[in-house]
C-alpha cells in the first residue's frame, strides 16, 4: 500500500514549484547543454537542475552581439561575438578585400 503524501509535503512541493517558476521568469536566456536546461541570468551567471529539486551553478554565459545566441564564456575570453559570427565577419572582410583588389585596376586605367 502506497503511503499518502501529507498536506504539508504537498505544500512544500507546491512552494518549491512556485520558486522554480519565479526563477525561470527571472532568467534572460535558456540553453540546452549536456541534456539539461541551463537558465541564464542578467549578470551572465547560470544554473541547471541535475536532479529534481537539485540545482547547481553552471558556467558564465554571454550573449553574442551579432546573432543574440547565448554561449558559455570560456575562461579568459573577452570577445562578445561567437565563433560562428566572427568567422562570418572575417569571410565578409576577405570578400570585401578581394572586391577592392579587383576594382583597383579598373579605376587606374
Amino acid at each position: 500500500m502506497a503511503k499518502e503524501m501529507t498536506i504539508a509535503w504537498k505544500w512544500v512541493n507546491r512552494l518549491d514549484e512556485d520558486v522554480v517558476e519565479k526563477m525561470q521568469d527571472d532568467a534572460v536566456g535558456v540553453v540546452e547543454e549536456y541534456g539539461e536546461y541551463v537558465y541564464i541570468f542578467a549578470d551572465g551567471s547560470s544554473i541547471y537542475e541535475k536532479r529534481r529539486g537539485d540545482w547547481y551553478p553552471a558556467g558564465t554565459y554571454i550573449q553574442c552581439a551579432e546573432c543574440e545566441e547565448w554561449r558559455e564564456m570560456p575562461e579568459g575570453d573577452v570577445c562578445d561575438i561567437c565563433d560562428d559570427c566572427d568567422a562570418d565577419e572575417k569571410d565578409n572582410e576577405a570578400k570585401d578585400e578581394q572586391a577592392t583588389d579587383i576594382s583597383k585596376p579598373a579605376i587606374l586605367s
